[in-house]
């Protein structure tokens, strides 16, 4: 459930650039958005092709472009009429589209496309989603301190995922050229084995299988291959907060914890006081932590890490989700952690709360015992 939240709620980038609409004698779209909440502004719409921005002109915003194939695509709005800016999203294809959007953004119709349509159609059809939807709200409001609300949702939460996991699996059989199913198992990565998505992505159409979503996960699928435990974890060099450059390989001969997280990253911030006290009882010649941020904005970096006394290496080359270290190690939602041996090669992943201590208490009095 952490992940997914993260995921629902990562921010979009403020900065954008135009684009030229659609070519002659090319399938394009053609995109009209209807706004009940703004009536002049800018709306910026996030392409695989380049940002494109446009004016809002008496609630209306339109778009024109071309697209390689149907692709789930963002819309933000601002207007100096607004607090601050808000957001939509929904398929892109090259067809005629129109989507209304009301209540700052948390309503929407989407008309004119078949992957949206179906994709909608696809969630619509999973049993369980109204209880976790419920789930993902009681989370979102609980207390950080409220470690056992967290934990309960969070089992709730794992238990409705599986059941909705099973639910789109055999959803993947009976729609092998669905682009909206292939974006859905796109977005299973964050709570599916990879060789389960490696066998979901071979009954895909052979038309689909250089799709953008399909491609995408080919390619994640190989990176998983080269990340599994027993190899060794491929090194990075970043900056840390005094500006000096840390490689992983630094550490070699130590356990390393690295944690990939960020000070916006809310389930990240309710693991923080888990993670100190994981530090404090097993810091020393043996063990070390090593922090990769996924932040943009160096100075709140700094801040946080300092305010909240997290006194272990850190490092970020402050490019947020196009982190290198993040595509380095395939990681698609935060907290995430790789735990690396003396040797520099994997021996766990993405563990956290008891499984963790558990697994460095393995490690660390092994070590202890030669």
């Amino acid at each position: 459930m952490k992940k997914l939240s993260l995921m629902a709620l990562a921010a979009l980038s403020m900065y954008a650039c135009t684009k030229p609409g659609a070519k002659e004698g090319v399938a394009s779209y053609n995109l009209t958005v209807n706004l009940a909440d703004v009536q002049n502004g800018t709306a910026i719409l996030f392409n695989e092709a380049g940002n494109d921005t446009v004016s809002i002109e008496n609630g209306v915003a339109t778009f024109a472009g071309s697209v390689a194939s149907p692709a789930m695509t963002s819309i933000q709005f601002a207007s100096d009429s607004l607090e601050k800016p808000f957001g939509t999203s929904l398929f892109l294809e090259n067809s005629e589209i129109t989507v209304t959007v009301s209540e700052m953004g948390t309503k929407k119709e989407v008309t004119g496309s078949v992957a949206q349509a179906e994709l909608d159609s696809i969630v619509a059809g999973f049993a369980g989603k109204d209880a976790m939807d419920d789930v993902i709200a009681q989370y979102r409001a609980a207390s950080n301190e409220d470690t056992v609300l967290i934990a309960k949702l969070n089992a709730e939460y794992d238990s409705l995922e599986a059941l909705k996991n099973e639910y789109y699996k055999g959803q993947v059989a009976e729609r092998p050229n669905s682009h909206a199913m292939a974006y859905i198992v796109r977005r299973m990565i964050y709570s599916t084995p990879f060789e389960e998505i490696e066998q979901l992505v071979s009954q895909f159409a052979p038309e689909m299988q250089e799709t953008k979503y399909i491609t995408y996960l080919k390619e994640y699928v190989e990176k998983e291959k080269a990340l599994q435990i027993g190899n060794v974890a491929p090194d990075f060099k970043l900056a840390s907060l005094d500006s000096t450059e840390i490689a992983l390989s630094d550490f070699r001969g130590k356990y390393v914890l690295v944690d990939f997280w960020a000070t916006w990253c809310g389930p990240c911030m309710r693991e923080l006081p888990e993670i100190k006290k994981l530090y404090a009882e097993f810091k020393g010649d043996n063990f070390e932590m090593l922090g990769v941020s996924f932040d943009t904005d160096g100075e709140k970096w700094r801040t946080i890490v300092e305010k909240k006394e997290m006194v272990w290496p850190h490092v970020s080359d402050l490019k947020g989700w196009k982190s290198a270290a993040g595509k380095l190690y395939n990681v698609n939602a935060i907290p995430n952690n790789v735990l690396v041996g003396p040797d520099g090669k994997i021996l766990a992943k993405n563990l956290h709360g008891e499984e963790l201590e558990n697994k460095l208490k393995e490690v660390l009095s092994a070590t202890a015992s030669l």
